[in-house]
């Protein structure tokens, strides 16, 4: 039996399926923007094509600069609808360098941080929530 290329119109009629039977839906990518999801498309194409807002989860170890700032080019120069970033798996002693990656981030990106989430050992649901609760300002995204 031969398998079935994955097909982005397909994966589009079942986020618009799941769309219709909820008031709220997360589509989360896998691996970043430009990860192929078959040989003419990437994450990007089906990140525009949904039209949903997009929201950025970057680390905060060695390159999130500069990883941050690329994956912000193309969402800018594709037109998705940029919401913010989230820096995630902060250690729990920041040290000045990771304060000035946010910082940079920040100021060259010219998007706004939405959360910046420490690195969580224990990771129960009870703890991301506490988290989460104290850093992550839901409004910020549900508004758009």
């Amino acid at each position: 039996m031969s398998e079935k290329e994955p097909s982005l119109e397909d994966a589009l009629r079942i986020c618009q399926k799941l769309a219709a039977k909820h008031n709220f839906m997360i589509v989360e990518g896998i691996g970043g923007i430009m990860v192929p999801l078959t040989k003419e498309k990437c994450v990007l194409h089906f990140a525009k094509s949904l039209g949903l807002p997009t929201i950025i989860v970057a680390g905060s170890e060695l390159g999130t600069i500069n990883h941050t700032l690329l994956t912000v080019k193309i969402c800018n120069d594709f037109g998705l609808n940029l919401l913010g970033i989230i820096i995630n798996g902060m250690p729990a002693k920041v040290s000045l360098l990771k304060k000035q990656t946010v910082e940079t981030i920040r100021e060259l990106s010219k998007v706004r941080i939405l959360s910046v989430i420490p690195y969580i050992r224990k990771n129960t649901e009870k703890n991301l929530c506490r988290i989460l609760g104290n850093d992550l300002d839901v409004n910020k995204i549900l508004v758009n």
